[in-house]
């Protein structure tokens, strides 16, 4: 697929505003497939290495704004170490996950749970913007 998600777009482009993430890659969930790694949406970002701890406080907001709502669906940030392959330097990059919380519900729940929760996201990271 060309082009970025319509489901997941609007969380796309709110990080692409934060000064120090840059997104790489994203999903915005799947939840007709019989694949349960498709039935989450997720989105991949590189940190400048100086802002990582202006990062953690984005974070920190994102988790605690989103955690009253894990009986819906769970937001995670996962961080990746790896070293490339004739390399020596560790590099990192990070992910935010948004998936439904119950497996056993509807496709069109889960979609719902989710787009709930990419929304949450999104107003997380406004907040953090109209304060830095």
């Amino acid at each position: 697929m060309n082009g970025i998600e319509k489901r997941i777009k609007p969380l796309v482009d709110i990080l692409n505003e934060v000064e120090f993430i840059s997104t790489f890659s994203s999903c915005e969930g799947h939840f007709d497939s019989a694949d349960i790694d498709k039935q989450e949406a997720n989105i991949k970002f590189d940190v400048k290495k100086d802002k990582e701890n202006d990062f953690e406080d984005l974070a920190a907001l994102i988790l605690s704004e989103t955690a009253p709502y894990w009986v819906e669906a769970k937001v995670e940030m996962l961080k990746r170490l790896y070293v490339l392959p004739d390399e020596k330097e560790l590099r990192k990059n990070y992910e935010i996950i948004i998936r439904p919380f119950e497996e056993n519900i509807t496709p069109r729940e889960k979609r719902r749970y989710t787009d709930e929760a990419i929304n949450r996201v999104i107003s997380a990271v406004k907040g953090y913007l109209n304060v830095h």
